[in-house]
């Protein structure tokens, strides 16, 4: 019991760092907490593949990643950046990799969970609007 408290309250806290979310309550992180899952993943590890299908959606935590379309990197993505969202929203393809340029820890949801933690929270909606229009000039990012 108490590992699965201090894992809440760690997954709270990370997402109460994370600036779309920090207008939210207490019992709204707790919620939404229990949608995602922590990963952390070493430098050098492809997170998203370039072409494969759309399974889930990242929060970065920590850590950096390089987004890449055929070979090339494209961007860089940081703390707080969502990335695999636009194949979640448009249902094709992944349309670049992203590989982790530094050790990283991660906030990862599931396909299911993506539509309607854009319904619930108006600020994580906002937020993957922005990034997507900010991105369309590249492509459609990931």
């Amino acid at each position: 019991m108490f590992s699965n408290t201090k894992r809440r309250d760690g997954k709270i806290a990370m997402l109460d760092n994370i600036h779309v979310f920090r207008s939210l309550k207490r019992d709204e992180l707790t919620e939404l907490g229990r949608q995602l899952d922590v990963v952390d993943v070493e430098a050098g590890r492809r997170i998203i593949i370039e072409g494969s299908n759309a399974y889930e959606f990242f929060i970065i935590v920590e850590g950096a990643a390089a987004v890449e379309r055929d070979g090339q990197v494209i961007a860089m993505l940081g703390a707080g950046d969502i990335v695999g969202e636009i194949a979640l929203i448009t249902g094709e393809e992944r349309n670049a990799s992203v590989v982790a340029s530094s050790a990283m820890r991660l906030l990862v949801g599931e396909r299911r969970a993506f539509r309607p933690l854009m319904d619930r929270y108006p600020h994580f909606r906002a937020h993957v609007q922005s990034g997507l229009a900010a991105r369309m000039p590249q492509a459609d990012v990931a």
